[in-house]
Order: structure tokens, then sequence, then C-alpha cells
């Protein structure tokens, strides 16, 4: 660090102060810890793929590392300013002695923040010291100005200029900024040289994002006044050396070369049985891998139970090595599915190579807190927080090494994702897509790693909206993508490519538009494609080719794979596992489901009921408890169970319904006859088995995805009535009208257009041709989605009368998501300016979730038993029951832990625009005062239920069992229908 102090005018703004100790510090210090910060994590934390793509448009990395300093130094530069330095009037009374001047009054303040203020005076000194043009000085001094998160306007640059008591009218105010900037560049070592190379082309827009997000980080922790104590006056590199070893923040995973025999990698990797080998969709993951000329967009279509994640980690590790990737971030539909995979990434990282560091992991929900295995290591592996009794510095400990850690400081929706590997829900992707604050954190922590998405088919119109523009901006960065579908239509499968290979011919046409001098090659003299290039190795993959359209052609289990000029298209051999399904029509009334359980579960068996609402579950459940007799395991699984009974759902179907032959601790233990009443929980990524199915019809994908659950693996002790599969369709009122009348509830989740196009392609297999699984896959898929598949005559006129309400619906829905939605990496036109404008805000993680899906604002509320006395967390949890819970005062974490895990949402009835109102006023009268200090209990709403479990909001009755959830009746309806 070449600059130890600024002199003169320049030694004098403060940047942070302490009223409680009268503490205060200056502004060159902060500018010096945030530079050594910086410093600190591009050699010890970016990853190597984020150090390439920023060192792309200069001579080597060594300058890419002078500019990130530069910018992180840089970043406070507006607090030199009469509108940021009057907040502490007894600390302006030495600057008024030195010729400060503060005439601007403290209402004024806010139209200049100090952000803002740095973008100007970092802008400015650019042009007027050192000759820039404006356009090129803007690219870089918007880094500064987006350092809280919020990018400036054009609008609001404009402005400051006219605001010159705000900014500083004495010639001292411009002797300390001019000062202050260039103390930051010497900070840094940037020379002459650098700035007059650097002034020929503007930064780059991907690059203003990246190194924005990384000089965030460094602020934030070089603003902890703990690790960077204001009393202490030693160098910045030194105090930043210790805050480092204090904090421990794990480097980014480097994998070693991985084998390049896939037999090898995956019987290294995982935990595979003796005398097992990879399937063939598991090879080809490999061999595309490697095949590619770089690592782009990777497409894996395969049956359930193909083993699909594991390929997917396996092309992950490879990508990464190839690309720089630090990390992988695997996303799935739901929180129980991420739960669901937390376990099985974790055992993956624990099988690679050793390195002799820690490695973060994260799980991103916002329910990640009540995960047991995710607490549990956070617990094991907690570095402890300053502000803990038991906190002491951690200069003379080491990081513990070879382990998985949950890191103390990468916690929470903004810097967890930031950790090595990242498992969440598919939200935590989309969010990258959202004008949100803070979303340059987001773009940083997918650029970092390999992204992989799991059970695609599952995004609607809605969300596809984010998901293809997502896809664009990964493409535009060139983050390795893997995403998974059993059951995916070409059309869809388009879309996907055809949104990363825009984002990458997007990004090309900015850099090559904003370039004013040829594209450098790296240091040695190799362009990125050329070493990616050289590392690949020989490959039998061979692409299918087809000049007409390879996205058209049929293959089942199929790789799709970005590559230059065509994608790279492989149909993969089929693995030999297959399964004929016999389809039957079922009535939709009590009495046919109860004679198909008696006569088919006669000799046991394991049966599921699978319901498209809540309520027809809970419904069914009751139905089956009072009517079925037969000695049965029966079992409720739907969405409006508190949070501590879904997780406890979800493990008791791994555990008891998982495939055969595990540990005894993790494997089955299969009841002898059982029948599962379930929601779509039960739909997706779930490694579960079941000998009969009834489902509800729904759209031909999903109901694919549903019968994968049915015979998935191989059992030798089926009871002979359920020996072969068989899935029987209700949830039609009436089979025999032309079309069939559908059951209301079903047609309201998914539209009559979609579930009457799901009957035509399923005709002649409810007419007795049995389903061919894997191979009749995409068939089916096709036909559902298919506009120009025929129709029968009688159902032609209500078809097309579904089919208009289905467009206009689509059309609704994909405007909708375009409120938030971020712009395309070329509307931008290369700047940061303006590219969070008219966003959400400082979204948290349930109003950003509502705006990424198409799902109705339901109210989440936390329920406890008791009275306006005494409460008391609920009797029926399986940790933390029963346990007392102040009013007045903050309830003890234990009580506030367990209370957090008795939270579900109510119905979406009470959440409808003429309910909700009167539905909140009367949650509101719970408004604890002692609970609103609890991190875990602020702001929520609160459902009392007395000993009975039961409970009244307005019109509403609620009633909670362990064996049902929450059940929700509308009184008055309820007295209208009573005889």
């Amino acid at each position: 660090m070449a600059a130890t102090r600024p002199v003169g005018p320049a030694a004098l703004p403060w940047a942070k102060s302490d009223r409680t100790t009268n503490s205060s510090l200056l502004l060159w210090r902060h500018m010096a810890d945030s530079a050594a910060v910086a410093g600190l994590l591009w050699d010890e934390w970016l990853p190597r793929g984020v150090i390439r793509r920023l060192s792309a448009d200069l001579h080597d990395e060594a300058q890419a590392r002078r500019r990130l300093v530069w910018l992180a130094a840089s970043h406070d530069l507006g607090k030199a300013t009469a509108a940021f330095q009057m907040q502490v009037p007894e600390l302006c009374e030495g600057m008024r002695g030195a010729g400060f001047d503060f005439h601007a009054f403290a209402s004024e303040r806010a139209l200049l923040p100090h952000s803002l203020a740095s973008m100007h005076l970092l802008g400015r000194w650019l042009e007027e010291c050192h000759g820039w043009n404006r356009e090129v000085a803007r690219s870089y001094a918007v880094v500064p100005g987006s350092h809280h998160g919020v990018t400036p306007t054009n609008g609001e640059l404009l402005g400051v200029p006219w605001r010159p008591t705000l900014i500083g009218e004495a010639p001292t105010w411009r002797l300390a900024q001019d000062g202050l900037a260039g103390f930051a560049a010497a900070l840094a070592g940037v020379t002459s040289a650098d700035f007059a190379d650097w002034s020929r082309k503007p930064l780059g827009l991907d690059a203003q994002i990246l190194i924005t997000a990384t000089v965030i980080v460094a602020d934030w922790l070089a603003s902890d006044s703990e690790r960077f104590r204001y009393d202490d006056h030693r160098d910045s590199l030194d105090r930043a050396a210790d805050a480092w070893q204090d904090v421990m923040l794990t480097p980014a995973w480097h994998p070693l070369a991985p084998p390049q025999d896939a037999a090898t990698l995956y019987a290294e990797r995982f935990d595979l049985p003796a005398g097992a080998t990879p399937r063939p969709v598991q090879l080809a993951a490999v061999e595309v891998a490697w095949a590619v000329d770089r690592p782009g967009l990777m497409i894996i279509e395969a049956p359930m139970g193909e083993g699909k994640t594991e390929a997917a980690l396996a092309a992950a590790e490879i990508f990464a090595e190839r690309s720089g990737a630090g990390g992988c971030f695997v996303a799935l539909p739901t929180m129980a599915t991420s739960d669901a995979m937390f376990s099985r990434v974790r055992a993956w990282i624990d099988h690679l190579p050793a390195q002799g560091d820690a490695r973060s992991l994260f799980l991103a929900h916002s329910k990640a807190s009540l995960n047991k295995e995710f607490t549990e290591l956070r617990r094991d592996s907690r570095l402890g927080a300053i502000g803990d009794d038991a906190y002491e510095p951690r200069r003379n400990r080491s990081m513990p090494s070879e382990v998985v850690i949950a890191h103390q400081w990468l916690s929470g929706r903004k810097k967890g994702p930031l950790s090595n590997f990242v498992v969440g829900t598919i939200d935590q992707i989309l969010f990258a897509a959202l004008r949100t604050r803070h979303l340059m954190l987001r773009h940083l922590a997918l650029v970092g790693k390999v992204v992989i998405i799991d059970e695609v088919h599952a995004v609607d119109v809605y969300m596809s909206t984010y998901l293809e523009r997502v896809l664009h901006w990964l493409g535009a960065y060139g983050v390795p993508t893997v995403l998974l579908s059993a059951t995916l239509p070409s059309a869809q499968r388009k879309a996907l490519l055809e949104a990363y290979r825009g984002g990458t011919s997007a990004a090309e046409r900015v850099r090559e538009k904003a370039a004013s001098l040829p594209r450098v090659q790296e240091a040695d003299g190799s362009s990125l494609a050329a070493l990616l290039k050289a590392s690949q190795s020989p490959s039998s993959v061979q692409p299918v080719e087809d000049s007409a359209s390879p996205l058209e052609l049929a293959g089942y289990p199929l790789i799709t794979a970005t590559r230059d000029p065509d994608p790279l298209v492989h149909a993969v051999p089929a693995s030999g596992r297959a399964t004929n399904v016999t389809l039957e029509r079922l009535a939709d009334d009590d009495a046919s489901l109860l004679v198909l359980l008696r006569e088919r579960l006669a000799d046991g068996g394991c049966a599921v009921v699978i319901r498209n609402t809540v309520g027809r579950a809970q419904e069914t459940m009751r139905l089956l408890e009072n009517e079925l007799d037969l000695e049965v395991d029966l079992r409720l699984m739907h969405s409006r169970f508190v949070a501590a009974d879904r997780a406890r759902n979800d493990e008791w179907l791994r555990t008891h319904f998982g495939p055969p032959g595990l540990p005894e601790q993790f494997g089955e233990r299969r009841p002898h006859r059982a029948v599962i009443v379930a929601t779509q929980v039960v739909e997706q990524s779930l490694d579960i088995d079941f000998d009969l199915m009834v489902t509800d019809l729904a759209p031909t994908d999903l109901l694919l995805q549903r019968i994968g659950r049915l015979h998935r693996h191989p059992r030798s002790h089926r009871p002979a009535a359920v020996a072969e599969p068989r899935c029987l369709i209700t949830g039609v009122e009436n089979w025999a009208t032309a079309p069939p009348e559908l059951e209301k509830r079903s047609a309201f989740v998914y539209g009559d257009y979609t579930l009457l196009r799901s009957l035509v392609a399923l005709d002649s297999h409810l007419a007795g041709q049995p389903i061919a699984l894997p191979s009749d896959i995409p068939r089916l898929v096709e036909a559902a989605f298919e506009k120009r598949a025929a129709t029968p005559a009688a159902w032609s006129e209500a078809m097309d009368a579904a089919r208009r309400i289905w467009k206009i619906e689509r059309a609704e829905k994909e405007e909708r998501a375009k409120t938030f939605l971020l712009r395309d990496i070329e509307t931008q036109n290369g700047s940061l300016l303006g590219w969070l404008d008219r966003g959400i805000g400082d979204a948290n993680e349930e109003r950003g979730r509502a705006q990424v899906r198409d799902s109705e604002d339901t109210l989440e509320v936390i329920l406890v038993q008791g009275n306006e006395e005494e409460l008391r967390t609920l009797d029926s949890l399986p940790e933390g029951g029963g346990r007392s819970l102040p009013i007045d005062t903050e309830p003890p974490y234990a009580s506030a832990v367990a209370a957090a895990n008795s939270s579900t949402r109510l119905p979406g009835i009470m959440s409808k625009p003429w309910n909700i109102d009167a539905v909140i006023r009367e949650l509101e009268r719970n408004a604890y005062p002692g609970w609103q200090q609890s991190r875990w209990l602020s702001g929520q709403l609160v459902v009392v239920l007395d000993d009975q479990l039961r409970g009244r909001v307005g019109k509403w009755d609620l009633q909670y069992s362990r064996e049902r959830g929450l059940e929700v009746t509308d009184s008055a309806a309820a007295k209208k229908e009573a005889p």
C-alpha cells in the first residue's frame, strides 16, 4: 500500500462516529481499511473464474487487482461533503477552523446521499484531473455510487452539481475531495499509466456489477468497529490482516482435476452399492461436460430415479475445474426438497478431494433456521461472533481444515449465498432477476459458482419469465449451469437454451460496442477459450447432427448443451429400467375410493392418494379415518402443517418409503400396510416409492412426476394385488360428458385447458394401453403441449373456449411478472446507472418470494396455545412443546425458536382482497411487546389456540391437529348449510 495518510484538508473529514463513546474514525483511515480488505478478498476469497472475468479487459490480473482496491478505497469519497460531515456538529468545529464551510440545512441532507456524492466526486476528479471522457469516468465512478446496493439514476447524478451547499462551497472542500481521491489511487498503487490505459474504454457492465459487489463486502468487513477499532492506530494492512484472521472467510473452492474416467469419478464421489456401475445418463453427463468447447448450459432430461442429481454434481465438478468456479449452487422447487438435497450435497462435498481448507455450506430458504441438520452444522462449526460471552479473537487459532462448516459471518439472506456451496429453493436463483437492493451480491454469488436447478419443469409461465431472464444473465457472465428435468417439452427446452445463448450473444455485442481497443489476451498469450479447449479430454460423445433443427429431434434420455455454433444434442442409451404402468379412470366419490383400497390392500401394500388441494386432502383423510375398515398406517401430508410437523412428515416419508438397501439409520422401515394422503408435496425430488397410486387429474408432465413415485425401486415382496404398477385417475366429476366434467377445485388450480389437454394426451392409455416408462415420457409431454394435437370433435367448442381463457391468463401472468423484472444486459446499455430503478426495494424473503412466484400472498402465522394471560408453544411440537412464552418480556431463546417452529400459512381465501384487511386487524391484536425484541418472533402474526387447539379469526374457525394440520371453516357459511 503506497500511501500511509493524506495531508492538509484531506486528513480532517471523519467517516464513522460512536456517540456513546464520543469516538470517531477518520475518513482516510476507513478508506485505507477498505482498500486493505479488498486486496485480501482478491488474494484469498474470490474464485478464479471471477478474477479471470474481472481481468479480461486488462493486460494482467495485477492491474485488475489494483483497479478493485482503488474503487474500494474510493467508495466513501462522498463522505467528504458538507451534507455528510454536518451530522456531528462537534466534529465540524475543527473543520470550520481549517476553512470548511457548512451552509446547508439539515433537512436537505437526504438530497445528497453520500454514495451518490461518491460517484459525482470520483467522476469529476477523473474528468478534470486525468482527462477522462464522461462516459468512461462514469463507468468507474458508478461503483462507489452503488456501494449501498442501490444504483444511481442519470437524473439524480445530473442534479448533484446544483446543490453546492451540500457538496461544500469553500475551496477547502475541493482540496479535501481531490486529495482523498488521489489518496485512494495511491493506496492501490494505481499509476498514471494505469489511468491512461483505463481511460480508453468504459468499464464493462459485468465488471461494474462484480466489482461493486466485492466493494460492498469489503465495506461491510471494514465497517466492523470491533475488528477495526477506532482507537487502533496501527497501519491498515495490519488491522486488516488481524481482522481477516478473525473472520476466517473460507477461500474459494479450487477443484482438483477430476478423474476423466466417469466410472472412477462416480465411485470416488458417491457411495454406490457394491458392484454398482453408473447409469448411461450419468456417464453421458460426464462425457458431455468434457466435450463442449467451454462450460455453458447443460440440460439433462431423464426418467425419475435415473440419478440425475449425481450426474449434475459430477458435471459441476468438471465445469468448476475448467471454468474456475469456486463453488456450487443447487436449487430445488420447495423448502422440503431443498432440505432433503442439503444432506446429499453435504455428503458429496465430504467426498471431494482434500485441499486443506474448510468449505462453507449454506441452506438458502426462509425456514433454514428450522432445519435440524443445518442448525447442528452451524452449532458444531460455530466460529463465534463478536458480542458473544465466549468470544475471543481468533488470531492465534486456525480455521478447521477439511470440514464442511456453516460460516457465522456468511449467514443471512444477503451474505449466505456467498458461501462456497449453497442449497436452496429456486426462488433464491430467481431473485437474481428481481430488481431489489443489493442485487449485485446475488450476481456475485452465482457468477462464482456452477448453478444446478432441479425439477425445472415445475417452473410455470410466470416463474419462467424470471428463470429465462436469470439464464440470460448467466449466459452473459458465462456461468456454467445444469438444468434437470424428467419431463420437458421441446418448446421449453428451446426457450431455456435460447435465453442462455441470447445472454452470451448480447454480452458480446455490448463488449464490442463499448470497446475502443482490440480484446487483449491473457498474460501467457492464450485466450480463456483456448485454455479451456486445451483442458478438455477426448470424448466418445458424438452430437446428433441435423442442420434443420437439432432441438426438435426425438430421443430420451437426452442431454443438450450449448456449443458453438449449434447446441450439442446427445441421445443417451436407455438404462434398461422399464416399467409398464396401467392407467385407469376412478369415479370421484367416496365409495369408489374405499372399495379400491379395501380390495387392493387386503393382503398389505403401500398406497398414496394425491389431491390437488389441501382441502380435498383433509376431506379424504377424514373419510379414510372413519370408513376404511383396515388396520392401516394412515398419514396426511400437505403444506398447512406447522414447520416442525412438516419437517417431521418429510423425514418420516423418506425413512419409511425410501429406496431399499440403505443403512437402517437412513433407509426404509416400510409398513406392512399404509395409505398416504398427500398434495403436491410428494410430487417432486423425493426418492420415495409406493405400490399403488390414486391421483387427481393434473397436467401431463406433473402426472408423470407423480407416477414416478409408483414402483420406483425394484422390490421382491410386493403383495400380489399391487404387484403390478397401477395408477387410477380421479378428480373428474363426470367421465361420461364430452368433454368430461372436471372437479372444480382442480380446475381452479391448473385451469380447464391444461387438464383437458392432459386427458387428450392420455386418452389411449385410459382406454387400456399401458404407459411404457420411460420411453413414452417425451411423446406424452409433447402431446400435452402440442398446439395442433387432435381434439375429439365433441370437445372442440369447450376446448376452444378453454384455450382462449388460457391464452389471456398466460399473457396476463407474463405481463405481471415484468413489474420488477431486471432488464436484459443489452437494454441496460453498458452502465449500472438506473439498473435498479423502480425496483422492489430492500425485499425480504417473503416479499421477494411473492414476486417471483405466481402465488397468492397468503398470510404466515405462528400458532401458540393459551389465553390472554398465559401463552405457551404447541404441546404437540416434537421439540420444545409446552414452553412458556412471556408476553411483556422477550421470550427465552429456546421458547422463541420453538414458537418459530410453529409457523404455517392460512388458506388463500383469508388473504383475498375482500378479507385480508379484516384478518390482519384481528391478528394484530396479538402484537405482544416482548416479542418485538426477539429476532425469531418480531413482526410475526400470531394465532392463539385453546387447549383443544381451536381458535377463531374473524368469521373463520380454526382447528389444528398433528394428524390433519390446520383446518379452517367459514362459520357463517357453515351456519347457512346447517339443517
